[in-house]
This record gives structure tokens, C-alpha cells and sequence, in this order.
């Protein structure tokens, strides 16, 4: 990590958002209150980093919330290094990351939240550091005290601002016990998901899911459903979330572990193929693929996966939750293209094969027309 003055240096020759809000998100150490004044407006004076009005409102919010004077309550944290991690986060949403949490519901709504309600999703932060309580649309949230008094250890991957979004949003204080694995504190169902959505002020909600003993369709309103969806028709589904995502709603999927690990190794295998000559990682792809092609466990597999998420392994029939940008699928090619975020990683037009996919794809929660 770097200290925060080498950050500030970095940032007057910053080109853009994205590398500014990982230098930020890199830094270590507490800042000083003129330090984030400092940062915000070297990052205002930078003709090449656009800053979008409702975004300038969202930094300004962080930076009045940096001078003020007291401790948080989320007493083991400290206000201004959650203030440069939010300042991050406003520049890049897809630097939220659940660590070693099993927080991936929180992260994907976060993530929505923080590209597309900067503003909602600073002053729910700022509210919940500040006061112990917070709004996200018509959702009141109070976490319980285990949250507000929790030691997080930054080192195993959650930053203090995130924390604090994602353990409120989550607000579970059953599994939130020092002497379990940290897997243990998340796992979201479709149907919280989407009772989430709809009390967070969505005016179009739609869940569709396919676990095993657990298919289920839930629309708000009832009547949003679209024609001819039948129960147990995953590909189906998946085309219906491939032509949301076109239309403009946002999509967060449920998938088994597996997907999300696929996801990232096949960007990494395209960033290659780049500077590799052709051919030469045919051999991954296709132990990505069958990796994508394994059989999938049965409704006590799937309660096993839960139950060694619990001992703290995360296998790749953990079901796992991803914010998605993009579907576009080509049948004729087979393959389905997906820009999505996961553990505070951005993955930009990434394609799998589309019978893998679709084999670890589970389910979604759409939404559209906030109010």
C-alpha cells in the first residue's frame, strides 16, 4: 500500500478516474482532513478526469463529512480513511469488495448504488458512520452493535468504508461472531434480494431463479411477468436477463462460485492471448470450459456448499452474487459476452461459452425506474 502523500504526487499525473480511484483505494495509513481537501481538488483541476455534477455532489458530501470533528460510530474505524476510500468509490463503484465476507448481495447493491445514486449511497454511509442509522431509497437501516463495534482487518480484503455499507445492508448479528469463519456473515436469497429492491424505492422489480426445489418467479408489480416464461426454463431466463440489461434495467445474477472464477480467468486468458502467439492457450480455455461443464451439486450439494462456506471454504458450488452491466448472447456462436463487477474488480466484455454459463447461472433480480 502507499503512503497517502506518494498517493497525492501520483495523482497530479493521473490520466483518468479509474487510476485515480485505485491509488486512492491502495493507500494506506490515516489521512489528514486538509489531505482530502487536497485530493478533491486536484482531482477538480484535472481537465482529462471528467467529473459528473451528481458525482461533484457526492464528493463534496465526503470532503464536508472528512473536516468534521468526532469519532464514528463504528468505533474501530476511523472517519477519514473511510472518507478517501468513499471518494474512491464514488470515481470507481467497482472497487467495492466483500473481502472474505460472504457479503456479495450487499456488494452487488452497493456497487448499483454507487455508479448510479452516488449521491444516496454517500449520504447512506455518512449517515450510518455518523448516526448508527441510514436510508437507501425507502429502506431505513440500523445495524445492531456487534456491527458498529467489529475489529475489521483490513488485510483480508474489505476496506472500512465497504464495511460499513455491506455489514449494515446485511445486518445479520446471528453469524457475526469472532470464533466463526468470516463466510459465515452474508449468503442472500433471491427473495430478500428482491424484497431489498422493491423497499429501496424500484419501481419494476423482477426475481427469477432456478435452484433446485426453490424455482420461483416474483415481479413487481405482479403484472411486470413476461410472456412466456415457464418455471425451470434456464435458458430461458437467462435470455430474458441478456435482454433486460439491453433495455436499460440494471441485473444483479446469482451463480454458482464457479462462474465468477470463470469470469475472471478467462479475461485474464484474453489479456494474454494479446501478447501470446495464436493457439498457444487453447489448452486453458478448454480447462476453463469444462471447468463451466461440471455437473452441478443436487439440493443436498447445494446445502453442503452452504455448509462448507460456513467452515470457511469457498468452493465453486458456493452461490454467489455479481452486478452486471451487459448480457449479449450469440447462439449461433455459442458464447454469451458479460461486463459485470466482482470483488472490487471491473470485468469489461468478457466471453464464455454459453452452454457453461448458462450451466452455473442460477438466477436474477432485475430492476428499473427508481423513485
Amino acid at each position: 500500500m502507499a503512503l497517502i502523500s506518494e498517493t497525492l504526487n501520483k495523482i497530479r499525473t493521473a490520466n483518468n478516474k479509474i487510476e485515480i480511484a485505485n491509488l486512492l483505494n491502495k493507500t494506506s495509513g490515516v489521512p489528514g482532513m486538509a489531505t482530502i481537501t487536497q485530493i478533491l481538488a486536484e482531482i477538480y483541476k484535472k481537465p482529462m478526469v471528467p467529473i459528473t455534477p451528481v458525482q461533484r455532489n457526492a464528493l463534496n458530501l465526503v470532503e464536508q463529512f472528512a473536516s468534521r470533528y468526532g469519532v464514528i460510530r463504528f468505533i474501530n474505524l476511523q472517519r477519514t480513511r473511510v472518507a478517501i476510500q468513499l471518494i474512491a468509490r464514488v470515481l470507481n463503484s467497482a472497487l467495492i469488495n466483500q473481502g472474505s465476507f460472504g457479503m456479495c448481495g450487499p456488494a452487488a447493491v452497493a456497487v448499483d448504488a454507487a455508479a448510479n445514486l452516488p449521491v444516496q449511497y454517500v449520504t447512506f454511509a455518512i449517515d450510518l458512520a455518523e448516526n448508527g442509522t441510514g436510508t437507501l431509497g425507502h429502506r431505513i437501516i440500523t445495524p445492531v452493535a456487534s456491527i458498529l463495534h467489529y475489529k475489521l482487518d483490513e488485510t483480508k480484503g474489505m476496506p472500512q468504508a465497504d464495511w460499513i455499507v455491506l455489514a449494515s445492508l446485511r445486518d445479520d448479528p446471528t453469524n457475526l461472531q469472532e470464533s466463526f469463519a468470516t463466510e459465515t456473515y452474508g449468503g442472500t436469497a433471491g427473495s430478500e434480494l428482491f424484497a431489498w429492491m422493491v423497499k429501496s424505492g424500484f419501481q419494476k422489480v423482477l426475481h427469477m431463479s432456478h435452484i433446485t426445489f426453490a424455482n420461483m418467479v416474483e415481479a413487481h408489480p405482479l403484472g411486470l411477468l413476461p410472456p412466456g416464461i415457464t418455471v425451470g426454463d434456464k435458458m430461458k431466463t437467462l435470455t430474458t436477463a441478456a435482454e433486460l440489461t439491453s433495455s436499460g434495467w440494471r441485473l444483479f445474477m446469482q451463480a454458482f462460485m464457479q462462474l465468477a472464477k470463470s469470469i475472471e480467468s478467462y479475461k485474464q486468458i484474453e489479456d494474454m492471448e494479446t501478447m501470446l502467439p495464436p493457439g498457444s492457450l487453447n489448452e486453458t480455455r478448454t480447462k476453463q470450459s469444462n471447468a463451466l461443464n461440471v455437473e452441478n451439486p443436487g439440493y443436498f450439494g447445494t446445502v453442503f456448499g452452504a455448509v462448507k462456506s460456513v467452515m470457511g471454504f469457498s468452493g465453486g458450488d458456493v452461490k454467489h452474487w455479481t452486478f452486471v452491466e451487459t448480457l449479449t448472447i450469440n447462439k449461433l456462436a455459442n458464447t454469451i459476452t458479460i461486463s459485470c463487477c466482482n470483488h472490487g474488480m471491473h470485468y469489461p466484455a468478457v466471453t464464455l461459452p454459453l452452454d457453461g454459463f448458462a450451466n452455473k447461472f442460477l438466477g436474477f433480480v432485475a430492476v428499473t425506474d427508481y423513485a
